[in-house]
This record gives C-alpha cells, sequence and structure tokens, in this order.
C-alpha cells in the first residue's frame, strides 16, 4: 500500500481513479501484486475487484459451483466502467474484475513495452483468475471492445499465452460488448505504428486538444456519441482523463500485428483469436 500511495502522489490519474472509484468496487477491492505464469512478469500494485456471491457457502457446489463472471475492461478503460454490471449481476455469481497495468487504480508497472504485448496481458489474466476461479467452477467472460479479444483469445483451445491454454477448459461463455472482429489493414497498421513513435509530450498536446471541452469534447463525443446525456458524458470525460498516454501507446504497440506477404501475424485482434 505505500507504493500505492506513492504513485497516487506522482500520477494524477490514480489519486482520482481512487477518490471517484464507486463504494461497491472499493470495497471489494484489493491492491495485489501478480506474476505472470509463463512470461514470468511481475506486475505490482494491480487493482483487483473479487466478490463471491453472498450465498456462494449455502448453494450447492456439485456438481459445479456458479460460474465465476470475469470482467475485462478495453484500451484506456477500468473496471469502474463496469459499477451498473457489477451492482447487477454480483447478487447472481462470484465477480472479479481487474485494472489492467496503468488502468484506473493500478499502478502503471513495469513499463516495459513487452509486458503491455497481447501475450504478457493474456498471461496475466489468465494467472489472476487461476487465483480465484474455485474447483470445478466455469467461466464466463463479460469484456469490452480491446478486452473482448483478450477474452476470445483465454477461451480459444488453440491460443495460449506463452503455454498451454489450461483456462479454455472452463470457459462456458463470453458476453463481447463492442468486439473488434479484425485488424486494421497493413496501411492503417504501419500508419499506426508511426504515429506511436511520436514523443510522448507531443501525443499530449494531441488528447489535451481532443478532450478541449470536457464533457462537450470531441474525445467524448467518439464513444457515446452526440445525442448522450449529460451524466454519461460526464461519466465518459471522467474516464477520458484517468487514461494514461503511457499505457494507452504500450497497449496499442502490443495489439498490432506484422503484416508478412500481405497477412497479419501476431497481435491481439483477428481470426486466431476468434477462430476457436
Amino acid at each position: 500500500m505505500q507504493q500505492l500511495d506513492q504513485h497516487m502522489a506522482e500520477h494524477p490519474a490514480t489519486a482520482q481513479a481512487t477518490a471517484q472509484d464507486p463504494p461497491l468496487l472499493r470495497d471489494h477491492s484489493r491492491i495485489r501484486t501478480y506474476t505472470a505464469g509463463h512470461s514470468g512478469i511481475t506486475y505490482p500494485g494491480l487493482r483487483v475487484f473479487f466478490r463471491p456471491h453472498p450465498k456462494m457457502a449455502e448453494l450447492p457446489a456439485n456438481p459445479a459451483p456458479l460460474p465465476l463472471l470475469v470482467f475485462l475492461h478495453g484500451l484506456g478503460g477500468s473496471v469502474a466502467q463496469f459499477c451498473p454490471l457489477l451492482t447487477s449481476l454480483t447478487n447472481s455469481a462470484s465477480a472479479l474484475a481487474v485494472d489492467l497495468p496503468g488502468c484506473g487504480r493500478s499502478l502503471f508497472e513495469p513499463k516495459s513495452w513487452n509486458a503491455y504485448s497481447a501475450d504478457a496481458l493474456a498471461d496475466l489474466l489468465e494467472t489472476i483468475i487461476k487465483d480465484h476461479r474455485a474447483k470445478n467452477q466455469g467461466v464466463v467472460f463479460i469484456a469490452h471492445s480491446m478486452g473482448t479479444a483478450l477474452a476470445a483469445r483465454l477461451s480459444n483451445h488453440s491460443s495460449t499465452a506463452g503455454g498451454t491454454n489450461l483456462l479454455a477448459s472452463h470457459v462456458m461463455g463470453l458476453v463481447a460488448i463492442c468486439p473488434v472482429a479484425g485488424p486494421l489493414p497493413e496501411s492503417a497498421t504501419n500508419a499506426a505504428r508511426k504515429l506511436l513513435w511520436i514523443p510522448e509530450f507531443i501525443f499530449n498536446i494531441w488528447r489535451a486538444w481532443d478532450r478541449w471541452g470536457g464533457p462537450e469534447s470531441a474525445s467524448v463525443r467518439r464513444f457515446v456519441g452526440p445525442g448522450a446525456d449529460k451524466e454519461t458524458r460526464l461519466l465518459q470525460d471522467q474516464f477520458n482523463s484517468q487514461s494514461r498516454s503511457g499505457v494507452f501507446r504500450r497497449m496499442a504497440w502490443g495489439s498490432l500485428p506484422t503484416y508478412i506477404r500481405g497477412e497479419p501475424t501476431g497481435g491481439l485482434f483477428g481470426r486466431p483469436s476468434w477462430a476457436g
């Protein structure tokens, strides 16, 4: 916790996310350190929300307990975006949600770019889920945007996160909210890589311009649409302000494929993630 307090003082986004955390999340979250099972990468200061079903001990566990609902947010997102769903569904089943490194209340550590690749993030999530899944318990993913591709990879028997994907045999379902079905075309991928090479201070200037106007800004309208109500616009502006450029750049870079003779390989999105 001392490390988290120090980071909160260094980065206002962490302090804001902590101060604005809804009571349900605050009461059932812990700051944990995890070392991913296959890569061996250590991620200190991860916010992990876990709330077992209130009647878990009284419900039958044979042949299997109620499934574990696992919530995965998207690029630039956080657990807090799932709060309305969590408020409802935690009364139906046990729920697990994680702020990916550098997102929401989690520390932006480590800072190495390979720690934010698609394989590394899937490996980390598989390790955390294994730590919370009860014996014989199934898993249902509820994921948004980039999180849907991570969920698909973890649900796919033929897809691994650096080793054997043992979790896939326990996945019972996947709810994909705004899924990304395929990678960027080769020309767009090359353009994105060039954009991500831009120094971070210039990237931050562009973000400040994009967020000009707060709830009425282009960045908010892009996500919620021009007809969204005021409360939704205020929430999206709050989430946008908590998104760190350094984390965004690393995750975006790690999600991009490499094109070989016109065919995408690696990265996060595309047919290999969804085929299984």
